[in-house]
This record gives C-alpha cells, structure tokens and sequence, in this order.
C-alpha cells in the first residue's frame, strides 16, 4: 500500500520524499496531508480510487512511531464500522501489504486531499473528543459529501459509494452480511398515534442509531438526547444511560453512564428494550421494541419500513403545548391560530414521508 504525502506530513514522519519504485492500483493507494484541528494534529487521507476519507485525530508521538500499523489499523476499523463484512476487509488489507509513505507528485490527487481537509475543518466542532484516535463518525461524515471529478466537467459522486463499488469489484460479490432487527418504535403519547418501523443493523454505534430515529421522526437534531437500557426481566430496571454530552456524566446518576458512540447495538438489543429521549425539556420519549432479527442483511443502510403520525413541532412545550397547539391550528378563532400557523410554517420535516425518510437513511 502506497501514502503519498505532503511536504509537512513527510517532515512530521521524517520522511525523505522518495518516489514509489513500482505502480500500485488506485484502491490500494492514499493521499495524505497534516493539519491542525482544535491544537490537535490531524492526519486526513483520501484513497485515490474513490476519494474514501479516513480521519485521524489528536496524533502523539507513539502514534507517529508506529505510522504503518496504525494506517492498516485505520483503515480496518472503519471500513469495518461501515459494515463491510470482516472476510472482505481482511482480504483488503492482506493485499493492500505493508505500508510505503512517498512524496506526492500528483497535483490532482492532492488537490483531492485538500479538499476533504476544507471539509474536515468545516466540522471542527463536531470531532468527538472522547473517540478513539480514528475517528470513524467524522470519516463516515465527509465521505458522503458529494466531490466532483475535476475535470472540467459537471459530474459528482459520493466518494463512501464509489468505495463500495469498488470494494465489491475487488471482491468479486456481494460485501455486507450484517445482523439487523426490525424494531417498533413508539412515542410516548397520550393523546397522539406516532410510531415508525424500522429495519436497523446492530453493528452500529448507539449515536448512529440516534441519527436514523432524527430522520425516522422528522426532528433536526437541536437539543440534547439519551438512550435509557431497560431489563424487562428485572421490573425495568435501568441498566444504562448511553448519553452524547460531557455535563451528563456530572449529575451523578446511579445508572452506569457510556458514550453512545462507544457503544453499539449488538451489546443490547435484541435482549433488552430501549427508551430514546429527545430533548429534555420537551421530554419527547420513544420506546424502541424488537420485533425479528435477520441474520443475514445485505445494505449498508437503515430501512423504514412503515410509520404512522407525525411529529409534534420541536419546541412546542412537551405533549401538553401540543395540545394547545392542534387545538390552535383547528380552530381559526383561537387567539393563538395565527401566530402558530406562521410559527410552524418555519420548521420541515414534521410531516411523516416514507420515500423522503429511506432516500435520507440511506447516508447515514
């Protein structure tokens, strides 16, 4: 495997810029550069057959040390949290061989490494500074932007789609068998019907899973969240709090508290039910029940299968304010009805549409 760097990456590793002595296929080929995120030294690299995006963050001197391993190690957990089965990401790396870093000399594909740095750096508040050196959420993020092909003319692709392709040419068939469940989730409401059915794979993080219900449900991810563990054996006990906010961890709660993204479905479903919290202050609450498990699912994405209700608007005042809001909004001599047609009129996505949900599921 090649890594064709940049001047300041190559001082950083003490890297005489030496040319490569033989041609490597495009797939087993990386183009790297050295930034700084947050005060922290960030390694970006692009693979050069698909402008795949790997992203390394907070890079310390022993993580400079041990340079080959850590790319072969990168590359694994990544593709691997993608979903691709081990079998075809052991495969990739056993060919891929040890790891040779040269000069690049190749201005186009440089110019491709800068541009996912410019992306990197965009998302510079979104980096998860208690994740692993490899950050695998913000490489999953910048390879679903769309990138053009640079040559003048106007076609994109999305290079996370371009690498499956070219992970499924190489090898020679099908590259996702993945454990999935068919989940039922429904809000907690009184007075309202609101529920989708979704089919999940369980090799993914808990926050990932947060995002597919954001989607599922129409909300735009403005507020603070939490999965609750519940065991139904033992009187629903809560048995965890997966939670994406550093303060949680402050109030000294007796449940055992994690990281969602450190965290993933398989270590609790299907065995245990799990309750989503969206925004604390409105409290909207999801229940999360597993209907089947399928042993053999074949797509890098999340499925809706069907859904009912739609969404109350965010920041409506919990199911109490959404009382007073469908009465507003059916009764145009409410002294409010106005106010809150306008108000509503500014926020998307509360109603419920199974096309626009899977055609979003499917970057996630």
């Amino acid at each position: 495997m090649y890594i064709q760097a940049t001047k300041k990456l190559l001082d950083q590793l003490e890297i005489k810029g030496a040319s490569p002595t033989r041609e490597e296929e495009a797939l087993f080929t990386w183009h790297a550069n050295l930034i700084t995120i947050n005060r922290r030294k960030t390694v970006v690299l692009v693979n050069d057959a698909s402008r795949y995006c790997l992203v390394l963050y907070g890079m310390k001197k022993k993580d400079w040390e041990s340079w080959e391993t850590l790319i072969l190690s990168a590359i694994r957990k990544v593709l691997l949290d993608e979903g691709i089965s081990e079998e075809v990401v052991e495969r990739y790396i056993e060919q891929a061989g040890l790891v040779d870093t040269y000069k690049s000399k190749n201005r186009q594909t440089t110019a491709w490494v800068n541009k996912a740095c410019d992306y990197v750096q965009l998302f510079e508040y979104d980096f998860d500074e208690h994740a692993s050196l490899v950050q695998t959420e913000m490489s999953k993020k910048v390879s679903r932007y769309l990138v053009g092909l640079g040559t003048g003319t106007s076609d994109y692709f999305v290079p996370y789609e371009q690498m499956l392709k070219d992970l499924e040419a190489f090898a020679g068939g099908p590259i996702f068998k993945r454990q999935a469940v068919v989940v039922h989730i429904r809000m907690r409401l009184e007075h309202f019907q609101v529920w989708r059915r979704l089919l999940v794979p369980t090799d993914i993080s808990f926050y990932s899973f947060h995002e597919i219900l954001q989607i599922a449900f129409g909300w735009t991810n403005s507020h603070l969240h939490e999965f609750e563990i519940v065991s139904l054996k033992n009187e629903n006990k809560s048995i965890a709090l997966l939670v994406h906010d550093e303060e949680a961890f402050e109030y000294g709660y007796e449940t055992p508290m994690f990281w969602d993204t450190e965290v993933r479905l398989t270590d609790y479903l299907p065995q245990f039910q799990v309750v989503y919290t969206y925004d604390y202050g409105d409290n909207w609450q999801h229940e999360v029940v597993v209907e089947d498990v399928l042993q053999d699912y074949d797509k890098p994405f999340a499925i809706c299968l069907d859904g009912a209700g739609d969404r109350p608007p965010e920041d409506v005042g919990g199911e109490g304010g959404y009382d007073e809001f469908k009465k507003a909004m059916t009764d145009d001599s409410h002294p409010e009805h106005y106010s809150f047609k306008e108000w509503v009129s500014t926020q998307w996505g509360i109603e419920f549409d199974l096309d626009h949900v899977n055609r979003r599921l499917r970057y996630v």
